[in-house]
């Protein structure tokens, strides 16, 4: 009974139209697009391995999602539907998946942020997608915010071929930030890194990502809003290690708590393929498992990189994830996919929309209207708005 209570919410939630007070997301005003490119970043290198030449460019297979006209005639020419210019200029989101994943991991929350007027793009990084020759390695991590930045560059400058004029789409004052896992680390080097950081972003969502090597006084830099999403039985990323602490250690975080929330129900392949499995973090952890292998231990002057300071004569560390032998009952993927968008969403629409007026609206949506509809998400608001 409660699923059906909680399906028939979210249909209710999904039919109103987003207005003054009563500020919830309705569907897509527009069907979605998608285009393939692949972006080369001749000026970085790709390191192949430490014992080894490097590949002296970076090669990104992007995608991108953009809100498209309603279907009539155009629709039946060769290519991608057309960009809907009513919905220019749009904000500009970039996705950076997981570890071992992939960028089609993210379509899910790409399709519905594009149904609802932005444009999103996610690339496969050279190094820790799921089909890195030789296997995906974490520490370039450290490298993905350069990626970013530069898929940031290409789309501005119209530096990409078929991409439907795109640049001109853009509004480059609403530039935003969404990652998962490291993606979601490498969101959080791109908002809080002295050296990596991008200006150009004006707001960051963090999902279930790491962050206890980062240490509290990396997040004493300046940054732009920041929300971190996170599910509180996470058997790869330790809730009360990694989400916890930021209450102290960046105060101005808010902070999306799924109960019951598992680390693998936050990837889009799970909303489908992993929706009968008491926790979809057994199969995340059984994979896991087969790659690291002892891979996960940081190599000297990686945690000097990582924060951006002298990380001081600490000794080497290791990664323990999935240590826990038993795995707790979990939300259902499909369920926390949907928490998920509707949070992300609240949370842009309320730091990005041009009205001010609009933006509470959505930030009360956030902080009080989602969490009264769904009590198996809370939310810990900036303590100015407490």
């Amino acid at each position: 009974m409660k699923s059906l209570h909680a399906a028939l919410a979210g249909t209710l939630l999904l039919a109103a139209l987003p207005g003054r007070g009563d500020p919830l997301p309705g569907p897509g005003n527009h069907p979605v697009g998608k285009v393939n490119v692949t972006l080369i970043d001749s000026s970085r290198p790709t390191p192949t391995d430490s014992h080894e030449t490097t590949s002296n460019q970076r090669v990104l297979d992007t995608s991108v999602w953009y809100p498209a006209q309603p279907r009539d005639r155009e629709w039946l020419r060769p290519g991608p539907p057309p960009l809907a210019r009513q919905a220019c200029p749009a904000p500009l989101v970039i996705y950076s998946h997981g570890f071992m994943s992939m960028r089609h991991n993210g379509a899910y929350l790409a399709s519905y942020l594009a149904g609802r007027g932005y444009l999103v793009a996610a690339a496969d990084f050279p190094l820790t997608h799921l089909g890195t020759p030789g296997g995906p390695r974490f520490i370039d991590v450290l490298n993905q915010p350069g990626d970013v930045s530069f898929i940031i560059d290409s789309l501005l400058n119209d530096n990409t071929e078929g991409l439907l004029d795109l640049a001109d789409c853009i509004d480059p004052q609403r530039i935003a930030v969404v990652g998962l896992s490291l993606g979601g680390m490498t969101t959080t080097l791109l908002a809080f890194h002295p050296e990596l950081r991008d200006p150009r972003i004006a707001a960051a969502v963090s999902i279930a990502a790491p962050v206890a090597l980062l240490g509290k006084a990396f997040f004493q830099h300046e940054a732009p809003p920041f929300m971190m999403i996170a599910g509180d039985i996470d058997a790869m990323v330790d809730y009360r290690d990694n989400i916890e602490v930021l209450a102290d250690w960046s105060p101005d975080t808010t902070v999306v708590t799924l109960h019951d929330g598992s680390h693998t129900g936050f990837a889009g392949v799970a909303g489908w393929l992993f929706r009968w499995l008491d926790n979809p973090d057994s199969v995340g952890c059984w994979a896991l498992r087969g790659k690291i292998n002892g891979q996960l231990v940081v190599p000297d002057g990686f945690m000097d990189a990582l924060r951006g300071q002298s990380a001081g004569a600490a000794a080497d560390m290791t990664l323990l994830p999935c240590s826990d032998p038993e795995l707790p009952h979990a939300l259902r993927p499909k369920h926390q996919l949907m928490l998920t968008s509707h949070s992300i969403y609240a949370f842009l629409q309320g730091n990005l929309h041009p009205d001010a007026n609009t933006r509470a609206d959505y930030t009360r949506l956030l902080e009080e209207t989602l969490p009264d509809r769904y009590p198996e998400m809370s939310v810990a608001p900036r303590p100015d708005r407490q």
